[in-house]
């Protein structure tokens, strides 16, 4: 079996060993390490954004008026993003 690589930022494949050994995509010219770090702080943004959002009494208000949410779904959906976020991004 020959071995390749995949970047998960642009789908390219590279059978180059260099490309292999260095983790490197040169479609994207970066380390597929880099590329993994950048999504693990997009991730880790997005989520505080949402966590932030969630934390306005006037969204939560907005959440159990309109929509039927209980102030106890709001609390396991935040520890469950919590623990989410210390999965992808610290461990």
């Amino acid at each position: 079996m020959e071995m390749k690589i995949k970047c998960p930022n642009c789908g390219m494949e590279s059978y180059n060993p260099n490309d292999i050994e260095n983790k490197y995509c040169g479609n994207c010219h970066a380390f597929l390490e880099d590329i993994q770090i950048g999504f693990l702080n997009e991730f880790s943004y997005l989520m505080g954004q949402v966590m932030g959002t969630l934390s306005k009494p006037e969204v939560r208000k907005a959440m159990i008026d309109r929509k039927g949410v209980t102030d106890t779904q709001i609390e396991k959906f935040e520890a469950a993003a919590k623990s989410l976020i210390n999965t992808v991004c610290y461990e």
